[in-house]
């Protein structure tokens, strides 16, 4: 019901805790299902336009990119969709700064190419905005010096974001990316080498990307939650709780 959503909204910084909790447990069934419920809550949110605040952001993306490294495909997947929606109702540069950052140092290394992913596909849909001017200037100059790593799935991570950035922002990408050793230009020039032949095919010149094409963001909340909705609310939220109560452990949603 509409009443159920006004409800989830009213004590989200409850239940983010609450989700957090059931992420880094063990139990892959409350781990899915907790996924579900943050899926329909953040669907919530991006259709009433309402915006996670720094606080809730703080309590629920940290703990998704660092468990983005999760060894099951699906539910890797899962936290790359979250990752995405989160950045329909926070804004991007925030997001990456310093939550995706942080994700660049994690133990995993499955984490490290999630964060390198959604950095990238960050850079290609918002634009300059997430890597010009304050916390977030150096990420790109970060992301570029793991293009050594031994792991070529994160290598190629790391190409793709250079790839993004170098359609917005050509040869004047180099000076953004600052000092780097003769192995990491040299691997960041031949993948460039082929985006640059791809866009002439399209009549495309690097850096000539308008630098407003990113998306902008409205400020405020606007607590209208759309009769769309509240069903899913209703069974991710039944969903969750059950599958909490199977763990044997204390806490649920409404705790």
């Amino acid at each position: 019901s509409g009443e159920l959503a006004d409800e989830v909204m009213a004590s989200l910084d409850l239940l983010l805790r609450w989700c957090a909790l059931r992420i880094v447990e063990a139990n892959t069934q409350s781990l899915v299902r907790t996924l579900d419920l943050l899926k329909a809550i953040l669907i919530h949110m991006e259709a009433s336009q309402i915006r996670l605040s720094e606080y809730e952001a703080k309590l629920l993306i940290p703990v998704l990119v660092e468990k983005s490294g999760h060894n099951q495909d699906k539910i890797r997947i899962e936290h790359r969709e979250l990752l995405q929606r989160c950045c329909r109702v926070y804004p991007p540069p925030r997001v990456l700064v310093p939550f995706l950052c942080d994700g660049l140092d994690s133990k995993n290394n499955k984490s490290r190419v999630v964060a390198t992913e959604q950095i990238g596909e960050a850079v290609a849909r918002y634009g300059q905005e997430v890597y010009r001017g304050g916390a977030q200037a150096d990420v790109l100059a970060v992301v570029a010096r793991m293009v050594t790593e031994r792991d070529n799935t994160l290598r190629q991570a790391v190409l793709v974001t250079m790839e993004a950035a170098y359609r917005l922002e050509g040869e004047g990408l180099w000076a953004i990316l600052g000092r780097l050793n003769d192995q990491q230009v040299s691997l960041i020039q031949e993948r460039l080498k082929y985006t640059e032949r791809d866009m002439a095919k399209h009549g495309v010149v690097a850096g000539s990307k308008p630098q407003d094409d990113g998306m902008e963001w409205e400020g405020g909340i606007t607590a209208s939650p759309r009769p769309s909705t509240p069903t899913a609310f209703a069974s991710a939220t039944a969903a969750a709780t059950a599958a909490a109560a199977r763990t044997g452990r204390p806490g649920s949603p409404s705790a």
